[in-house]
């Protein structure tokens, strides 16, 4: 009941428009259900009295075709306030002049955008939630997902990777389409079919499916088979402007998904050989994808066990690397190899200022941890290479990371370093 209720009367998409008076000139349905329907009534009626004033000179400050963004509560019709974000632009319509009149005579009024924060908060988990539950069926399909940019006509095309949606390669329709046109491709009595499925998207369809036989191509995520296309067009303002579909090879036991790990924490205790081959299996099968590689190393380990006893050190060596497996998650893995250096992958960072802000706060919450249950310091030395940044060959990937951390331990410890050719040079 409390569940509906608070539905029926939450403020999304909420429009109105309102004369230079306040008082509302027309409303959208969702605003009559969050305000309420009087007969004459403004705006500044259901606006608190603290954010009143704020309102008032935000709309008269406005230029026409100008507009301005505020959060301010509302009262709704059950009498309690919610927080509104309101988009308020002042609008102007001219009329035709008059006998009296050198310039046309004007009408002047506020148009309203309003939606409740809490309310678009519950709508985007409600969103997340249903394309994570599509997702995961595709993903159990083993069906590809493309998308075709209609302006650019450019082909993106996604696999599920441990069922999340990854961009495996970016591509000109034109060129796709002359590779499947190449002899050999797909057999003469199928030609017809592969040409109808280029006219359907040629034309924008509105939905169709198409079934052909590929042989064996250079695009090497379609395997050969029997495969499926399905699709359909989206238009706006009249005009095709994107095309969606999936890709499915309809021979038994063939899937386009991968699953590199499993959804247990076990799976995700690998030992540094296992992270290396998480990358080298991420990169080959997401070759458009990104992919951080960090190797960490507890500054003074072997004077911390000559100090405290080689027990307490490897305790510490352990305590670190499970945070950092709890930092990394579901984003990637982590492990260690016999040199006590601790390899962390992590998926889809490879701009750097997302790659510092993530390095930075495993840093800082792994310290502020080990303070409070050792009230002691530690500090790392981090060496990091990032893919395809750094290139796209994977061995090369693994030596610059190596070469990163041996520059961190040569400036003094206390420190990352994210690998740089112009600055590192190449290997």
């Amino acid at each position: 009941m409390e569940s509906n209720y608070i539905e029926k009367y939450e403020l999304i998409d909420g429009w109105a428009i309102i004369n230079v008076n306040f008082e509302i000139v027309s409303a959208n349905e969702s605003y009559y259900r969050f305000a309420g329907i009087a007969r004459n009534y403004t705006i500044t009626d259901v606006i608190h009295q603290v954010d009143l004033d704020d309102f008032i000179e935000v709309a008269n400050s406005l230029k026409t075709n100008a507009s301005k963004t505020m959060v301010l509560r509302m009262r709704r019709v059950d009498n309690s306030y919610r927080w509104i974000m309101a988009e308020i632009r002042r609008g102007e319509l001219r009329g035709n002049k008059t006998d009296d009149a050198d310039e046309e005579s004007a009408y002047e009024y506020l148009e309203l955008k309003l939606n409740d924060i809490q309310a678009l908060k519950h709508q985007n988990q409600n969103l997340r939630q249903m394309i994570n539950e599509y997702s995961h069926l595709l993903s159990l399909e083993g069906e590809l997902v493309y998308a075709i940019d209609c302006r650019l006509r450019d082909v993106t095309i996604y696999r599920f990777i441990d069922d999340e949606m990854s961009v495996v390669d970016t591509r000109p329709l034109v060129d796709i389409a002359a590779e499947y046109r190449a002899p050999g491709i797909i057999p003469d009595d199928e030609k017809a079919e592969f040409e109808a499925l280029c006219s359907d998207i040629d034309n924008g369809s509105a939905r169709f499916v198409h079934k052909f036989h590929v042989n064996s191509s250079e695009y090497s995520i379609l395997s050969s088979g029997l495969i499926e296309f399905k699709g359909s067009t989206y238009y706006l303002e009249g005009k095709k402007t994107r095309i969606v579909g999936t890709i499915k090879v309809l021979e038994e036991g063939i899937s386009f998904s991968k699953n590199l790990l499993g959804n247990d924490k076990e799976s995700r205790n690998l030992t540094s050989t296992g992270v290396l081959k998480y990358i080298k299996d991420s990169i080959t099968y997401t070759p458009s994808g990104e992919m951080m590689l960090m190797l960490l190393q507890i500054d003074e380990l072997a004077k911390m066990a000559a100090k405290y006893g080689k027990k307490a050190a490897d305790d510490t060596f352990r305590l670190v690397l499970d945070m950092c497996r709890d930092k990394v998650w579901c984003r990637g893995v982590a492990g260690a190899d016999d040199n006590n250096i601790i390899y962390i992958a992590v998926r889809d960072i490879n701009v750097e200022v997302n790659a510092r802000a993530f390095i930075e706060s495993l840093r800082t919450m792994i310290k502020w941890r080990y303070m409070l249950l050792n009230n002691d310091k530690i500090t790392f030395s981090i060496g990091v290479s990032r893919y395809p940044f750094n290139g796209k060959d994977y061995d090369k990937m693994i030596l610059k990371a190596r070469r990163a951390l041996e520059i961190a331990n040569e400036k003094g410890h206390n420190r990352f370093i994210i690998y740089k050719e112009m600055l590192h040079g190449e290997i």
